[in-house]
């Protein structure tokens, strides 16, 4: 018997799942993700540039500052006018996040290709807003740099580590952010190159491999929802050219066309590499379309 890991439509990988979308429907999600992704990137922008009087500045002056030097008109000038810019820019980005994580999920077939997708833009986003808001002065300059100035009820201190890190806050978060998006970008990259390996050795297989049909042994649902579709895991019974074999794979489908046992798949392999294997479902795989959602365990 052959057994090995296997995936909807997907050759043998395991860790990656993909949505049942048509080739039409891919390239829909690429034109609308190149609209949302720099979209929800400026939304984030925005929210981190309002963050720096809204929420940080504050937080950074009373760690370097003491207590008579807290609250001074600047400060709560900016407070005030960046607060509803921030809540705003976060509500806007949150929107357009979501939007732009689906429609990268679709256009790029797999959930963590999508999330890696959307998420360089956020981090993108958000370094850029850090970083306007620190070349255009938003942070307030402490009263001295290295102690609490001194006052008339007392004499001046040396600051802490915590006052030092705050120092240093307006450089170091724009750098982590950056950081985080160059990682997340560079994942992004990675993953699409392997992606399309993968993509090109499907077409192969489905071109110059034995193509017969499969038939669904087991059906396992993992109580795990994707976006909304369910996930299951299978069990498919094949002839390979070494006889009977079977392999697993993992299925998200619509919930009214869950697989179900004694389904029939469409299965490709390699006869010179059998472990190469290509699974889809199809129609057939859900015999009874109607029993929609009777996957769902009953209490």
């Amino acid at each position: 018997m052959e057994d090995g890991p296997g995936m909807f439509g997907m050759i043998s990988a395991a860790s990656r799942t993909s949505l049942p979308v048509s080739e039409e429907a891919r390239a829909r999600a690429r034109v609308r993700f190149r609209v949302l992704g720099p979209l929800h990137a400026i939304a984030w922008a925005v929210a981190a540039y309002a963050s720096v009087p809204a929420y940080f500045d504050t937080f950074r002056v009373m760690a370097m500052n003491p207590v008579t030097l807290w609250s001074t008109p600047d400060v709560e000038a900016g407070f005030f006018v960046s607060i509803g810019g921030f809540f705003g820019g976060v509500m806007l980005a949150s929107i357009l996040g979501f939007s732009a994580m689906w429609a990268a999920m679709k256009a790029y077939g797999t959930f963590r290709l999508g999330n890696q997708a959307s998420m360089s833009f956020s981090m993108a986003g958000i370094a850029v807003g850090l970083t306007a808001a620190l070349v255009g002065g938003l942070w307030t300059a402490p009263a001295e740099v290295g102690v609490e100035a001194a006052t008339e009820h007392s004499a001046a201190v040396p600051w802490g580590t915590w006052a030092w890190v705050m120092y240093y806050l307006p450089v170091g978060l724009a750098a982590l952010f950056a950081l985080l998006a160059l990682w997340f970008t560079v994942r992004f990259f990675h993953g699409n190159r392997r992606s399309g390996e993968a993509e090109a050795t499907q077409a192969r297989i489905r071109a110059t491999g034995w193509h017969v049909i499969g038939q669904i042994t087991q059906v396992h649902f993992t109580n795990r929802w994707l976006m909304g579709l369910p996930q299951f895991e299978i069990e498919v019974a094949y002839h390979g050219s070494m006889g009977p074999s079977r392999i697993s794979c993992m299925v998200v489908t619509e919930p009214t066309e869950a697989p179900q046992k004694g389904g029939q798949v469409d299965v490709w392999f390699d006869p010179a590499d059998p472990s190469q294997v290509v699974v889809e479902a199809g129609p057939a795989a859900s015999p009874n379309p109607t029993d929609g959602y009777l996957f769902m365990p009953r209490d």
